[in-house]
């Protein structure tokens, strides 16, 4: 996987819609928003340029749209070279760690990631978990679907 840091047009820049943590709100990132204006940017989001030229930010969507609030034309951001599956992994790394990532849109991810050709061994190798835990989710995911359509 090859990496590059480039600098990119906010308003170009698309939020990935598998991000586990759900919609962002200009009121959910006022601290962030103060934080940017203070001391500037300081981690730069991921992001990945799909099959339609499209960047999509993998990680990084609450500084994109902080960003956005403050009217900023350009952020600096870590261009990943990678499959869709590699990106959506590099979403999961970057959240898994955090507080408040809710497991359903993880186990939704995960099944994603199946969907896109990755078995789960693969799954369990790429984010160091065992098998049993991305099963566990991935029957979660199955669970959830029968739950949704009541």
């Amino acid at each position: 996987m090859k990496t590059e840091i480039v600098n990119c047009q906010v308003k170009r820049l698309t939020l990935a819609p598998w991000n586990p943590r759900g919609e962002i709100t200009p009121e959910s990132v006022a601290d962030l928003m103060a934080s940017i204006r203070e001391k500037g940017l300081l981690q730069f989001p991921g992001v990945w340029r799909n099959t339609s030229g499209l960047l999509t930010v993998i990680f990084g969507n609450r500084r994109v749209v902080a960003c956005r609030e403050l009217g900023m034309e350009t952020v600096t951001c870590r261009e990943f070279t990678c499959s869709e599956a590699e990106a959506r992994e590099l979403t999961r790394i970057e959240n898994q760690v955090r507080i408040g990532v809710d497991a359903l849109k993880d186990a939704d991810l995960l099944g994603e990631m199946r969907d896109l050709g990755l078995t789960e061994q693969e799954i369990a190798a790429h984010f160091g978990v065992s098998l049993a835990t991305v099963c566990r989710r991935l029957k979660l995911k199955t669970l959830a679907s029968c739950w949704r359509e009541v």
